[in-house]
């Protein structure tokens, strides 16, 4: 998928609600598990796999994601948002 139809597919789906609007609490790293990458669909399978956290209270939900999908999916979030100090707050980045 070419990078301008990825940012589009993930600002729609974070305005439809179903990823969040904001950068995960914590990123988890490592060898691919095959999974489906929640931000462009397709597997992870053969490469590096990342993991999303989002704490919700004592709930969280994951997200696996492919590295580069991430990437834009950080600079969508980053965008939407009006305060420059979120910026700097980046979740830190735990292998698994």
């Amino acid at each position: 998928m070419d990078e301008t139809s990825l940012q589009e597919r993930i600002r729609e789906a974070i305005e439809a609600g179903e990823l969040p609007n904001r950068l995960p609490d914590q990123l988890l790293g490592g060898q691919s598990s095959g999974r489906q990458c929640a931000l462009c669909g397709e597997s992870t399978r053969g490469g590096v796999e990342m993991e999303l956290v989002f704490e919700e209270g004592t709930r969280s939900t994951r997200y696996h994601a492919h590295p580069r999908c991430l990437t834009v999916y950080e600079r969508e979030v980053l965008d939407a948002q009006d305060d420059p100090a979120a910026r700097l707050a980046k979740p830190r980045l735990t292998a698994h």
